[in-house]
């Protein structure tokens, strides 16, 4: 009986932490209501969600896009894609831009992104966050992991699948400045030739907008490579990202990089 009550409290625990890890659509519309509970349904019976699946959460709302033809060039080919972690629009910590991202991206080069999903050492985080990450087929990255995470995403370059990285770490209103454990993920990208492109997304006036940029794996390469310190390199090299990001948000979004972005260290 105990061992009963034990798992039934495990099991409702652990929906109350899905609940409230995947909450805040309360802006959504009957429709985007509608598909955000079939895909909680689906991850809460443990099954296999892919957020490309998903765009019509975004039903009613505007989606305005610029630079998605570059992409093109992508179809069939992992990448790695960088965007800012901002906290604005609909559904919590402005996770929208997850399935707006996920959708374009599998809708052009037909392949789902495996996004990070930060972890730190505490029960409660292994306890609840572990069904959505599993689900939706992320990868942890954070203190709980240690250098599993970095393995994990090397070794998603290796079988070819798409990576997405919020190089900030953590979800903001305006830019803050990019972890340079980042930049070492992203120069180890550019020296196996992986695709690599940033995206800048906010919200604003009921709109959703994403600005997708290729970015030059050479530039990157050359940064790895110029400085001895290799500490230095990572922020440079993540820095260079961020500003990309930068120019393509509004002034208000910068933060960090809101002085002369191009030029900004």
């Amino acid at each position: 009986m105990r061992e009963a009550i034990r798992r039934f409290m495990q099991r409702r625990a652990v929906d109350l932490g899905i609940y409230y890890i995947l909450s805040g659509g309360d802006e959504l519309t009957n429709v985007g209501k509608t598909n955000f509970k079939k895909m909680k349904n689906t991850i809460k019976k443990r099954e296999n969600v892919n957020l490309s699946d998903y765009i019509e959460v975004l039903n009613g709302f505007h989606l305005s896009l610029d630079g998605l033809n570059p992409l093109e060039d992508l179809k069939g080919k992992g990448a790695l894609y960088l965007g800012n972690h901002t906290a604005e629009g609909p559904i919590r910590n402005g996770n929208w831009k997850l399935f707006a991202i996920s959708y374009y991206v599998k809708k052009i080069t037909g392949k789902e992104i495996r996004w990070t999903y930060g972890q730190d050492k505490s029960t409660a985080q292994e306890l609840y966050r572990k069904p959505v990450t599993e689900s939706i087929n992320a990868i942890s990255v954070g203190e709980r992991d240690g250098s599993q995470g970095v393995r994990d995403i090397l070794k998603a370059f290796q079988n070819q699948d798409s990576v997405g990285l919020f190089p900030e770490g953590k979800s903001n209103k305006e830019l803050i400045r990019g972890d340079p454990r980042a930049g070492g993920i992203v120069l180890h990208a550019a020296k196996k030739n992986i695709p690599i492109a940033t995206i800048a997304a906010w919200f604003g006036e009921n709109t959703c907008h994403l600005s997708f940029t290729l970015i030059d794996n050479d530039s990157i390469r050359i940064m790895g490579s110029g400085l001895s310190n290799k500490d230095e390199s990572k922020q440079e090299i993540v820095d260079y990202v961020m500003r990309q990001i930068a120019q393509n948000l509004p002034p208000r979004l910068r933060g960090y990089y809101s002085e002369n972005p191009s030029t900004n260290s």
